[in-house]
């Protein structure tokens, strides 16, 4: 009974915990989305793309298209964030 009841405890607190860390940071969640969803994309083979002459990846320098493109405000500014389609790497860049 004990051990059930401690299991139940620590269940509750951790929820709790996970509740209080995503309302007070909602970019956790919105990353942890969006690896999820990058993920499910590369196991179905399901990619969208974006060309994008105009934005250079900083892990590359070359100007490339993102793949699984994703549109967020950061500070009241509008960004688009992505995986580089010549390295693979996460690319977010501020758009004008």
């Amino acid at each position: 009974m004990q051990t059930a009841l401690f299991s139940l405890f620590m269940t509750a607190a951790a929820l709790l915990v996970a509740y209080l860390v995503l309302v007070r940071f909602p970019m956790v969640l919105h990353h942890l989305m969006q690896g999820v969803r990058n993920l499910v994309a590369s196991i179905t083979g399901h990619r969208r793309e974006a060309r994008l002459n105009k934005i250079v990846c900083y892990h590359c320098n070359k100007g490339m298209g993102l793949y699984n493109p994703m549109y967020l405000t950061v500070h009241g500014e509008p960004h688009i964030e992505g995986t580089c389609s010549l390295c693979g790497g996460f690319v977010r860049v501020r758009l004008n």
